[in-house]
């Protein structure tokens, strides 16, 4: 063999022996089309000695005997639903067919007859004390009566998510919008409360033909205070933007919402009084209204300043005639003259006095306010009566009195 055939086989078998290393190699990525799988590996298992597990299993059970004994508290209390939590609580805890019984009758008491015909199916199946046997049929039985007679009532809110209570507010909260339950036919009572909304109250009445629905429609709650409004005049009309809101005295602050209002007094023969007031959240607003008489009676004064006046005119008029006629005519160029002119001057000054004190009197008399008996207000300037209606906690600041809710 030649030196070039060698040159070309050593050539082969160094490329066969790269493209074998090469096919060795591991790939980097899978092959298209194929799926690589990782196995996880299984988490260490903790086993407990036996002395640990007992102790878990008995501080779970004494765990569910304290959520009964609460939940037996909260029924006595009538807080039927807080009592529903703590029996479910406890029966993911123990398995106790009494618990059945417990939720049961406290499904019963808050009127969802359908949940409590559950529990006490659930009871009936595994109970063997045959007196409490005998109270879960004929709780059971009642609750198919109602399902049987009673209507469904349908609550729902804008928005969502309101608290309802049914007939007796101070029961609790028997739901949250949308809400929906058998209730009996007949007159009932709702409220519909949710946080910084009004609070929605009505009375209904259900029908046996047909479920009741209501949609309520909540109102932002508004920031309120109170607006007082106190008056020298009693009879006077009150206008609060225009609206006429009673006549004074007013017996207590009115409610309304923070803002400015106008606020107008009026009455017959009287001047009126108008102003633009401010009421400020949890403050009482006091407006000072004094109405003067327009038209005021004559008194003593006139009578008694006419009657001098004309006297003084009439008088004096007739003094100084005297006196100039007997001054000029009988006493002239004699010595009576002197005294004759003192006394016409004497007369000038008196009548002029006497008028003057008469104008006074007319004139005090016509700027007198004197206001008739019948129509003075005895409670103006005394303390603000608080209102009943509110439950909040009134205090006194330098800028009025204040209301804590």
């Amino acid at each position: 063999m030649g030196h070039g055939e060698r040159s070309i086989m050593f050539r082969r078998w160094t490329l066969l022996l790269l493209l074998s290393v090469a096919h060795a190699q591991p790939s980097a990525e899978p092959p298209s089309g194929l799926k690589v799988v990782v196995t996880p590996q299984p988490a260490p298992t903790v086993v407990l000695t036996p002395e640990a597990d007992a102790q878990r299993q008995e501080a779970s059970l004494n765990k569910a005997d304290q959520l009964r004994r609460e939940g037996n508290q909260l029924y006595s209390q009538g807080r039927y639903r807080e009592a529903i939590a703590q029996f479910e609580a406890s029966l993911k805890l123990k398995a106790d067919i009494e618990l059945f019984y417990s939720i049961g009758v406290s499904y019963q008491q808050i009127e969802v007859w359908n949940s409590c015909i559950y529990w006490m199916d659930q009871y009936l199946q595994k109970a063997s004390d045959e007196a409490k046997r005998g109270r879960a049929i004929n709780a059971r039985k009642n609750c198919q009566s109602r399902i049987d007679v009673d209507q469904k009532i349908i609550v729902e809110s804008n928005p969502t998510n309101a608290k309802v209570y049914l007939d007796d507010k101070r029961a609790g909260v028997v739901g949250m919008t949308p809400y929906e339950r058998d209730i009996s036919p007949g007159p009932h009572k709702i409220w519909v409360e949710m946080d910084g909304y009004e609070l929605f109250y009505q009375n209904f009445i259900v029908s046996k033909k047909e479920p009741f629905k209501i949609k309520v429609q909540l109102s932002e709650l508004k920031q309120y205070g109170f607006l007082y409004v106190d008056c020298n005049i009693k009879g006077a009309h009150i206008f609060v933007e225009g609206k006429n809101v009673g006549i004074t005295p007013m017996t207590e602050p009115i409610k309304y919402h923070e803002g400015k209002f106008q606020v107008t007094l009026t009455k017959d023969g009287y001047s009126s009084s108008e102003r633009i007031v401010e009421v400020s959240s949890g403050r009482i607003k006091s407006v000072d209204a004094v109405l003067i008489p327009l038209f005021t009676p004559s008194g003593w004064r006139s009578v008694v300043g006419w009657t001098f006046l004309v006297s003084s005119v009439i008088l004096g008029t007739a003094g100084a005639i005297a006196s100039v006629k007997l001054a000029n005519e009988e006493y002239n160029d004699t010595d009576e003259f002197k005294k004759y002119a003192d006394y016409e001057k004497m007369s000038y000054w008196i009548g002029g006095g006497v008028a003057a004190l008469s104008l006074s009197l007319i004139i005090w008399d016509a700027a007198r306010e004197e206001i008739p008996e019948n129509d003075i207000n005895l409670n103006y300037k005394k303390p603000i009566k608080l209102p009943q209606r509110s439950a909040g906690r009134f205090q006194l600041n330098p800028l009025g009195f204040s209301l804590s809710f």
